[in-house]
């Protein structure tokens, strides 16, 4: 595929910068071509046309990361392989919030309308299930259910994890646009829930990729399948830790 070649993982590689504008300039393109194109879906269009873009891409990191695990034995070489795809996923991320953040502060109300419309109603249900419930544990399941989906959808369709976690950024920058001067309030788990998020999405995806590629008897997807365990579990642990940090160090009702 030409966009493969375009979007090469390699040209991303030490490029902080280059990963968020990516994830920016495929926004814009999504939002631009789902406002057009399905105006009476765009907000839902939209994410599917980012999807696009990125799907490619992150089915060939996975790859390259199932290469590594391959040779990976212990955490500290599993952490040092996987650096890349984190910075990678929270720059790429990090370009469709700022996107969504933006739009949503600045589009006129006719497009706000139209492309953050189920951004809205997405946040708004969910606020109102929490200030009914106990806040820790609702938050917890909530965000441990995303990271099983993650993990699943890696798993079973290689970059599937890539809806959730874009639906995610959207639905967070359009939430944040909207608090004003609190926002500061829900960057720290914010930015710790994306992290478990991440976790589990790499793990999916290379298991996948080693499903796909090894024989699962061998000693190479061993290390593998090692390597995607330790990634799901630090990405609960940190979901865990994310719940604490927003009820009770930084409270939000």
């Amino acid at each position: 595929m030409v966009l493969e070649k375009l979007i090469s993982p390699d040209h991303y590689r030490n490029s902080y910068l280059k990963s968020t504008l990516f994830g920016i300039i495929i926004t814009v393109i999504g939002l631009t071509l789902g406002y057009n194109l399905f105006p009476e879906d765009a907000s839902l269009a939209s994410i599917f046309f980012i999807l696009i873009a990125a799907v490619p891409f992150f089915r060939t990191l996975m790859v390259q990361e199932e290469r590594a695990e391959k040779t990976s034995h212990n955490i500290r070489e599993m952490l040092s392989r996987n650096k890349y795809a984190f910075e990678y996923f929270f720059f790429f991320y990090s370009g469709i919030f700022l996107t969504y953040f933006v739009g949503a502060l600045f589009l006129p109300d006719q497009m706000h309308n139209a492309l953050f419309g189920n951004q809205f109603g997405v946040f708004s249900s969910v606020l109102g299930g929490f200030a009914s419930q106990n806040h820790f544990y609702a938050i917890l399941f909530n965000n441990l259910k995303i990271v099983i989906l993650a993990l699943i959808l890696s798993l079973i369709y290689g970059a599937g994890a890539l809806m959730i976690l874009t639906w995610n950024a959207s639905v967070l920058g359009v939430f944040l646009a909207a608090q004003g001067a609190n926002l500061w309030k829900f960057l720290p788990h914010a930015s710790l829930e994306f992290l478990g998020f991440f976790a589990a999405s790499i793990a999916g995806g290379i298991l996948s990729a080693g499903i796909e590629n090894q024989d699962i008897n061998s000693k190479n997807f061993k290390h593998v399948f090692q390597d995607a365990a330790v990634l799901t579990i630090g990405g609960l642990l940190v979901i865990l830790i994310a719940a604490y940090v927003e009820v009770y160090i930084f409270p939000i009702f």
